[in-house]
């Protein structure tokens, strides 16, 4: 099976012996934003390493999108590293090994995007930018094929939309000289069309609406409360007054001992705050769990501890 859905990329941190031009660990998340992906250290992590000094050293495992082939994968790895050229570019093959470290540590980044998306959308943004502004012109030989190029990235991008023609007729505006607008209109309805006859209805295609709009918070299916047999409270680990008292109350107000047992931990570590241990606890129950009277019931605690002071009595 040639397929691969995560590609992995190294980054010793060579390009520079500067330390200020060298990528941190936690830059990848801000340099690759709402891409997942899992770091891990390398050997030579802040190591000596030949003649150049301890620095970053870590590979970076991404998802992406799934590649058919080892060439395809290269080529994919390529793109990366041209618009990020601290990885490593001898390390761009698909047969690449990584050596193990026993020692290393892992870094996860949550993410709701392929490396693949991000990366094409950079293309795309690159692409429209570097035409619009690289070129003084867009000379006679080349004008037709920049044109009919700007046009496909900027349909996937932005859609068969109005802001879309504009974007594409900005492009049309460098070339030198002008194109006949017959060609110009001829090369973006042949766009247009490939982009709703084939681009439209390729699989895992995503409309430019969905694709451009903010991206939604991902949140963690919520752990249910009652999905863990918790233990039982160690009520026996109190003194036996403190015990025998926590017991009584859970008894009377027909609550669950750990309700009781919790409030009374609270009032002996507020009684010794500043002489041994200083804890914060909450209880928490629903409406109409008898929590007050529980509360209540506790506050003869506060006047039985010795080293509590009057003056900070309820």
């Amino acid at each position: 099976n040639n397929q691969a859905s995560v590609a992995t990329l190294d980054n010793d941190n060579d390009h520079s012996d500067d330390p200020a031009d060298w990528i941190p660990i936690d830059a990848i998340p801000e340099l690759f934003p709402g891409v997942p992906c899992v770091v891990s250290t390398s050997r030579h992590h802040m190591k000596q390493k030949g003649n150049r000094s301890p620095r970053p050293r870590y590979h970076v495992a991404f998802q992406i999108d799934t590649i058919q082939s080892p060439e395809e994968y290269t080529v994919f790895l390529t793109r990366v590293q041209a618009l990020f050229p601290f990885f490593d570019g001898k390390a761009l093959d698909a047969g690449r090994f990584f050596f193990g470290n026993p020692d290393t540590e892992v870094f996860s980044f949550p993410g709701h995007r392929t490396l693949t998306d991000f990366i094409e959308e950079l293309e795309e943004n690159r692409f429209v930018a570097d035409t619009a502004t690289r070129f003084d012109s867009i000379p006679e030989g080349s004008r037709n094929s920049t044109i009919s190029h700007a046009a496909g990235k900027i349909l996937k991008r932005w859609g068969d939309t109005t802001e879309a023609y504009e974007r594409f007729m900005e492009v049309v505006a460098q070339c030198s000289p002008p194109l006949p607008e017959q060609e110009v209109n001829s090369t973006w309805k042949s766009a247009v069309r490939f982009f709703h006859e084939k681009v439209k209805r390729q699989p895992g295609y995503v409309p430019a609406d969905e694709y451009n709009a903010p991206a939604a918070s991902q949140w963690e299916q919520p752990i249910p409360f009652t999905q863990h047999a918790l233990p039982p409270f160690p009520v026996d680990a109190f003194p036996p007054a403190v015990r025998d008292y926590v017991l009584a109350v859970a008894e009377t107000t027909q609550t669950p001992v750990d309700m009781s047992a919790t409030a009374a931990l609270a009032v002996l570590a507020l009684c010794q705050q500043g002489k041994f241990l200083n804890i914060n606890l909450l209880a928490i129950s629903i409406s109409n769990a008898r929590a007050s009277a529980v509360y209540l019931s506790c506050m003869p605690l506060w006047n039985a501890c010795p080293t509590f002071s009057p003056r900070t009595k309820y």
